[in-house]
């Protein structure tokens, strides 16, 4: 059993080759709930199974994020945000809130994070943090402080999107396009 990985940013139609039997399908991602080839699994976000007409199963991950994400591995430290202080300013914001758990960055985006806690966590599905984490361009060290909401939260993985205001920042942007 292979695990194919693949992101659909872009792409039109994507293709998977049987690992037994080299045959290509072509698959269209807005049509993938009619597939005759490619099924679902259920509770597991982007996870399917692609079974050939030889009878060869693979499983495959799909990833339908507007934007690419980088793989990384960028410590940062994360802290909880309360209903009144996730609305203010990020510099009121920057102050400590709870307690801060460190963390690594696994994936980044101009849109957002996936990150692995270092313990036990009680992060749910839109939870408002403030993250922090320092990336580095050329000579230049930038701390960065991003307030996310929580999107997907599968065991120590959290998966984030930045509010849409920090979001317009392009320091993260720049960072991107030189990994």
């Amino acid at each position: 059993m292979v695990l194919k990985k693949s992101s659909l940013v872009g792409q039109k139609d994507f293709q998977i080759t049987c690992p037994k039997c080299t045959k290509t399908y072509e698959i269209t991602p807005a049509k993938i709930e009619q597939s005759d080839h490619l099924f679902k699994i259920f509770g597991m976000k982007g996870l399917y199974i692609y079974q050939c007409t030889c009878g060869t199963r693979i499983n495959v991950q799909l990833d339908f994020r507007r934007k690419n994400r980088h793989d990384s591995e960028i410590g940062c430290f994360y802290t909880t945000l309360t209903e009144k202080n996730a609305a203010q300013q990020l510099g009121i914001a920057d102050q400590l809130y709870g307690t801060s758990i460190n963390s690594v960055i696994k994936d980044i985006s101009a849109d957002g994070i996936g990150f692995m806690t270092h313990g036990d966590h009680d992060i749910k599905p839109d939870d408002k943090l403030l993250v922090k984490f320092i990336i580095q361009r050329g000579k230049r060290v930038r701390m960065i402080k991003r307030r996310v909401i929580v999107r997907t939260v599968s065991g120590q993985h959290i998966g984030a999107e930045f509010f849409s205001e920090d979001k317009k920042d392009p320091e993260i942007g720049f960072y991107l396009m030189q990994t």
